[in-house]
């Protein structure tokens, strides 16, 4: 419905084998939306693996999908979600149970009772069907973003040093990549490699070496 809507705008962006959820580009993003005096903008990651939890480092507020009867408990403990989601939703129950996930979600996240300033994880049921459990799914994604707001230089510090690393790292994997390309001598250290003559753990090192990056 929001698709033809004059103040929603949707831009689909590919991750392009860039690990975390994201696509490379996704903060810059979001920041030109800031910019553009947008009041939500919402980011919907590629899945939830074990390295696709970057959105912890760009989200305010991160909302957890699960659906029960379909495997996400076991997808969420392997994946180590439960420490970066700050709201859990379980769809769809309407068609399945969502008692048992519900039940093991809780006895899994570790809130701090007694440190009064750590959000507390919430739990919310929904049914996209029936729009059942969107009013407390709303009013905990406001609360959140008022725990947010009192504390929130310190998520904006942290998430610049994340954006320069990524930026670098970014740069850094592009200079590499042409390296690996389309240098000649590097070329025949790969062929060396390749009919074992050398061994790819001291040809790293000596290139560590080349390019004057010492460890």
């Amino acid at each position: 419905e929001h698709a033809s809507d004059k103040d929603v705008f949707i831009k689909s962006l590919t991750t392009r084998g860039w690990l975390g959820g994201l696509s490379k580009t996704a903060a810059r993003v979001a920041n030109i939306m800031d910019a553009m005096g947008k009041d939500i903008v919402l980011l919907e990651t590629v899945g939830v693996g074990q390295n696709e939890v970057s959105i912890m480092n760009f989200a305010h507020t991160i909302v957890l999908i699960l659906v029960a009867e379909m495997g996400d408990y076991m997808q969420t403990i392997k994946a180590g979600v439960l420490e970066i989601g700050d709201i859990f939703v379980i769809n769809k129950i309407d068609k399945r149970d969502p008692y048992d996930l519900k039940t093991n979600i809780e006895s899994t996240i570790k809130n701090d009772e007694v440190n009064r300033d750590c959000w507390k994880k919430k739990i919310i049921l929904t049914s996209a069907l029936e729009k059942n459990g969107f009013h407390a799914l709303f009013d905990s994604i406001e609360k959140h973003r008022n725990f947010f707001l009192a504390q929130k230089e310190a998520f904006l510090i942290a998430r610049a040093k994340h954006e320069i690393k990524e930026e670098i790292y970014g740069t850094l994997m592009d200079w590499l990549n042409k390296k690996l390309h389309d240098d000649p001598d590097i070329n025949r250290v790969l062929k060396d490699i390749a009919a074992k003559k050398e061994d790819p753990y001291a040809v790293s090192q000596q290139l560590l070496r080349k390019f004057n990056i010492n460890q």
